[in-house]
């Protein structure tokens, strides 16, 4: 084992220890996850509308991975992470600005104008973010080389995951831009009941199911996140063309 892939396995515990980090659970999961642990460790992390954007990919991949695989497979994933928090943090970004928009036509009183910015924000993000993981799909080798230095068989683990996010990227961008958006319009608790939900309900047993009881690898784990990306993306579109929005008072 190389200096690289040590250094990828001990980071978990280096990122748990620092202030104000959120945890990643670096030996929380045995076999199967316990209550104690979702209650008193995942909960947390989860339980608030802002907090559910990064941290439950993240976590759920590194977690579970420490399941079943090896300190190669551990090593690609953060490497994977590492890469989509640059691409999470643009399309949270843009999405917060979406939502300062959104709130401010509301409180004109033009929930028309306020549902243009929205849809207008969404189109314009496939656009951006969608450039953005055509590159991180085509240039993932070199992605990867680049994350991982001389660690071939790194390399080779994140590739697949890294791909896939990056084909996956304009979902990302439409779920995080109207999830921000319906922020920005009020709408808090829906947001926060639907990515619970999608979160205790799909994202965690399915990637528990593929990466783990299927033996899929990460290529599974991340099959579950890109899963719970499709969900999330369609139900804040199918909200945000609802208009129910339009009537809170903010």
């Amino acid at each position: 084992m190389n200096t690289r892939t040590r250094e990828s396995m001990a980071m978990p515990c280096r990122v748990r220890n620092s202030p104000g980090a959120y945890p990643v659970f670096p030996q929380a999961l045995m076999n199967l996850p316990s209550f104690e642990y979702f209650t008193t460790r995942l909960l947390p992390v989860t339980s608030w509308p802002s907090a559910t954007k990064i941290s439950p990919l993240a976590a759920t991949a590194t977690a579970l991975g420490e399941v079943k695989y090896k300190a190669v497979k551990m090593a690609a994933t953060t490497t994977t992470v590492e890469v989509l928090h640059l691409t999470f943090t643009a399309c949270l970004g843009f999405g917060t600005a979406t939502a300062t928009l959104v709130s401010q036509s509301l409180g004109e009183k033009d929930g028309d104008k306020a549902a243009r910015f929205g849809w207008s924000s969404v189109k314009l993000g496939i656009l951006i973010f969608g450039i953005i993981g055509l590159f991180e799909a085509g240039f993932a080798p070199k992605i990867t080389a680049f994350m991982s230095h001389s660690d071939f068989d790194v390399q080779q683990a994140a590739l697949h995951p890294l791909q896939m996010m990056g084909i996956a990227t304009p979902l990302i961008a439409t779920a995080m831009i109207l999830t921000q958006a319906l922020f920005g319009a009020g709408n808090t608790k829906f947001v926060m009941v639907v990515e619970l939900m999608l979160h205790f309900m799909c994202l965690v047993p399915l990637a528990w199911i593929l990466g783990v009881r299927l033996d899929l690898g990460i290529v599974g784990l991340w099959s579950a996140a890109i899963t719970y990306i499709v969900l999330l993306a369609l139900i804040m579109t199918l909200k945000f063309k609802q208009g129910s929005w339009k009537s809170i008072r903010i």
